[in-house]
């Protein structure tokens, strides 16, 4: 595999940050990679990626401010190196 790119997810709002994925799975198209909730549980925003993918990085600690960095997504360059 030879990762073309490196595309960062970042949080749309404050609060509480889930992952839905972990370091090293494949993110497909359409694919969550995590959900934010406000101090009291609600649904505020989703994070999601197009494409195949590979997460090179999860955030680890639960609370999000706006623009925090969420994931590190590679983007798989079809056919290897060049």
């Amino acid at each position: 595999m030879w990762v073309e790119r490196l595309a960062t997810v970042e949080g749309e709002s404050t609060g509480i940050f889930y992952p839905l994925v972990t370091k090293g799975s494949y993110v497909e198209q359409g694919a969550r990679v995590g959900y934010v909730t406000d101090y009291v549980g609600r649904t505020v925003s989703e994070a999601a990626r197009a494409g195949r993918r590979i997460v090179l990085y999860v955030r680890a600690v639960p609370s999000l401010n706006k623009g925090d960095t969420i994931a590190s997504i590679g983007v798989v360059k079809k056919g290897g190196p060049d």
